[in-house]
């Protein structure tokens, strides 16, 4: 049954004019946009030229005598001189910047954002921005080369990107700036960290819901966005609360976007007081200044431990674990800070974190389903790890094999008459499972996990081995049920599943031989049985 609703005359002109309304707004913001003064105030300028590394140039005159020529004009005698040290110029008492004097010119760029009011919002102008430093006779001389690449209109919802026409009219037309490179690396500047011109953001914000925001301490400590900033401050309510705080690196986790910043968004939404993070004092907070999101939350678990040293491991460690299963991850025999103790006798097998946390889970799984009992000390905090996960690994698998052994049997008692040598080399078909998961362990392959897929008559394993050698394990080689080779490698040269050989020419020669002489014959005989 369809139900319709005729759409009245009234509800059509409310479109039309919501429509039109629009029009003439978007018309007004462009023609903001294109016809705003290129003026740049005298005090940014300044400010802007204060932002990039003072230069001064130096050369050497004789052992352990240089001579450096300032930005200020100063001429400075040097005992000691390296490129790009910063020293304090005796004369104007500011940072410089140590350059050879080979050096014809030293360029420096760096990226701006200057904010204006505009009707109804706010405009934010974008520069690239290259300092250049020459010297000449004595001299340092400097030019700044400023190129705007960008104007964003913000009106508290919405950003608006414009960007002008290059070698154009002066005309500004809606899109982001320039992008600058190709495909992953290109980049464009509303997107890269950005100085924000600090003195008129007081007076720009004056009047908005924006003037308690934190933006001028996030420009300062974070370099970001302005508008990018403004328009996260609704939607994270404590943003403003992390930068007033002095928490900067919290304060970027919550500003990124994509896959790194949900995570550190979703947790602080969970946080109602810092108490939660488990800050109680001007110390706390000053230890946590720099830790991101995650790294605080385990602190505060780390704190309850009572740790002599080994704090900042336990941290790290912490955070590990809560990434893989969450802060209430417990097991019901082991702490989690007794599991963290047993991490440090293990810490000579393993240099990630990660890779423990993962082992030992795993090897834990193991210990469930083969029914070990978890109150033994030994079972849970096995003296070598990497060795007690091994044998874990193969007890299970004998498990698993011995479950399929009928089945297992069933199907390869057809290939049991089919082996085959030539002298040189032989092969035979694996009999059983137990001897299936032997041969794995010696091959170093994955093929222990084959067992449920020889059970259904999917595929046989075969060994080939050398006449001289019978006991020393060589290739390995898979058969389809259609008597078809579909792999054939040797033993694998490291610990894990890669790194096997593929099958030299003399071993292709003698599969071939194996194929037509006993492979091929059987399964027609087979046919020709079920034909009957």
């Amino acid at each position: 049954m369809c139900m319709y609703y005729p759409v009245t005359v009234e509800a059509k002109k409310a479109v039309r004019n919501s429509n039109k309304e629009e029009k003439i707004r978007n018309s007004t913001i462009n023609n903001m946009i294109r016809y705003m003064s290129d003026f740049v105030p005298f005090a940014y300028e300044q400010w802007e030229t204060s932002m990039f590394s003072r230069i001064m140039f130096y050369r050497n005159e004789a052992r352990k005598k240089y001579v450096g020529y300032c930005e200020c004009g100063a001429e400075i005698k040097l005992t000691k001189a390296r490129s790009g040290r910063i020293i304090v110029c005796p004369e104007c008492n500011k940072q410089v910047r140590l350059t050879k004097s080979k050096y014809d010119a030293i360029t420096q760029e760096d990226y701006f954002a200057l904010l204006q009011r505009a009707e109804g919002g706010w405009i934010q102008r974008l520069f690239v921005t290259h300092k250049e430093s020459y010297l000449e006779d004595g001299k340092v001389y400097t030019n700044i080369k400023r190129i705007e690449e960008e104007r964003d209109y913000f009106d508290g919802d919405n950003i608006r990107f414009f960007h002008p026409v290059y070698g154009g009219d002066g005309r500004w037309l809606p899109g982001g700036g320039r992008k600058h490179g190709m495909s992953w690396t290109g980049w464009r500047i509303c997107d890269k960290p950005l100085h924000t011109y600090p003195e008129n953001l007081d007076k720009l914000f004056a009047e908005s819901k924006y003037r308690y925001s934190a933006l001028k301490i996030a420009a300062e400590h974070s370099l970001v966005n302005p508008f990018y900033y403004l328009h996260e401050y609704d939607k994270e309510p404590r943003l403003e609360m992390i930068y007033k705080l002095g928490l900067y690196t919290v304060g970027r986790q919550l500003l990124s976007g994509g896959f790194g910043g949900d995570e550190p968004k979703r947790l602080m939404r969970e946080i109602i007081s810092l108490k939660d993070l488990g800050i109680h004092s001007k110390k706390d907070l000053v230890e946590c200044r720099d830790m991101t999101v995650q790294e605080i939350i385990a602190r505060k678990e780390v704190k309850m431990w009572n740790l002599s040293k080994d704090e900042p491991l336990a941290i790290a460690f912490t955070v590990k674990l809560n990434a893989r299963s969450g802060t209430d991850f417990n097991y019901s025999f082991m702490s989690r800070k007794k599991w963290f103790k047993y991490y440090l006798t293990q810490r000579d097998w393993y240099n990630e974190v990660s890779v423990f946390i993962r082992d030992y889970a795993d090897y834990i799984s193991d210990c469930i389903a083969l029914k070990y009992d978890l109150t033994d000390l030994q079972v849970i905090c096995p003296n070598n790890l990497t060795d007690a996960h091994a044998r874990s690994i193969m007890a299970r698998k004998y498990v698993e094999a011995k479950k399929n052994k009928k089945d297992f049997c069933i199907q390869i008692q057809k290939w049991l008459k089919a082996g085959y040598s030539d002298g040189v080399f032989n092969i035979a078909v694996i009999p059983d499972p137990e001897t299936l998961v032997k041969e794995a362990q010696a091959m170093h392959n994955c093929s222990a996990g084959y067992v449920g897929r020889i059970a259904a008559g999917n595929c046989s394993l075969w060994t080939i081995r050398r006449c001289d050698a019978p006991d020393e394990a060589f290739y390995m080689l898979e058969l389809s049920k259609n008597g078809k080779v579909v792999q054939c490698r040797g033993v694998a040269t490291n610990s894990g599943y890669g790194g096997q050989p593929s099958a030299t020419n003399e071993v292709k020669a003698f599969v071939n031989k194996w194929l037509l002489k006993k492979v091929i014959t059987l399964l027609n005989k087979h046919k020709s049985k079920q034909a009957i």
